[in-house]
């Protein structure tokens, strides 16, 4: 039986579900990886008798809230599907998610609802936007709504969550409200100055390789992706290594070479 903290993990009920990239890589790149991943997490709730209730997808972790009779399965089918297709695609054979995923039991109604409200403030208190309705990768969409274009992708059901809100509008005003109360935090700055988001940095990359694979470039070019994202962005060095999926002190290394080389000139 599998063991976190020396507690054994719950297998069913409603339960909290978390992917977190490996060494904080990140484990979406783009939108054609993001809607494989919600494919996956389709297939797996039919085939391990789970209810999907609330989803998010950030850079290199996810969130869900499910109603299960084995998390384990579930979650482990999702895992292992996704990275087969993840490999494949980008031709590469590391491990990406972080093992094993983590998971959280909520054994009443008022933690049910605590966690999915938590879930979907996290595009706000990343700072990716302001509003949850401006974040296209969640569940927001699939409430109170009945056009959604990611229903192609994974099916949620609203039932809970419909239950406990009267429109859209106070549901959207108590996910806001949820992310003033948690503790700011902020990933990816440092210094004074707010750093480019993930979403953006991963665009100048493809605009930089021309589309091209980062797991296809050689070392040399490489070390000049590197270095143009730490000279020409406001990115810092674990934004750098989480995108490119090189290690910190890799990145930390090369981009402090060049600043060596600068202090010259």
């Amino acid at each position: 039986m599998w063991r976190e903290n020396k507690r054994v993990r719950t297998q069913a009920g409603n339960i909290h579900v978390y992917f977190r990239g490996n060494s904080r890589f990140n484990v979406f790149f783009d939108d054609k990886e993001r809607i494989e991943f919600l494919k996956h997490c389709r297939r797996a709730s039919v085939q391990h008798d789970t209810i999907i209730e609330q989803f998010v997808l950030m850079d290199n972790h996810a969130h869900l809230q499910v109603k299960t009779s084995n998390v384990t399965k579930f979650a482990s089918s999702i895992q292992q599907g996704y990275v087969q297709w993840y490999n494949w695609k980008n031709g590469t054979s590391d491990r990406l998610f972080r093992s094993p995923f983590g998971s959280a039991s909520k054994i009443s109604e008022e933690w049910v609802l605590d966690s999915m409200l938590y879930i979907l403030q996290n595009p706000i208190k990343a700072r990716i936007c302001s509003h949850p309705s401006e974040y296209k990768w969640s569940s927001y969409h699939f409430h109170f709504n009945k056009h959604n274009l990611l229903k192609k992708y994974i099916d949620i059901d609203s039932t809970f969550c419909e239950k406990y809100f009267k429109n859209k509008d106070s549901f959207s005003r108590a996910i806001l409200e949820k992310a003033v109360a948690l503790p700011q935090i902020n990933e990816y700055k440092t210094g004074d100055f707010e750093s480019i988001t993930d979403v953006d940095l991963a665009k100048y990359i493809f605009e930089i390789t021309e589309g091209k694979s980062i797991f296809s470039l050689s070392l040399s070019e490489q070390r000049a992706l590197i270095l143009r994202l730490f000279q020409e962005t406001n990115a810092n060095l674990r934004q750098i290594s989480s995108l490119t999926h090189e290690s910190y002190d890799h990145v930390r290394k090369i981009c402090g070479t060049s600043k060596k080389l600068l202090a010259y000139h």
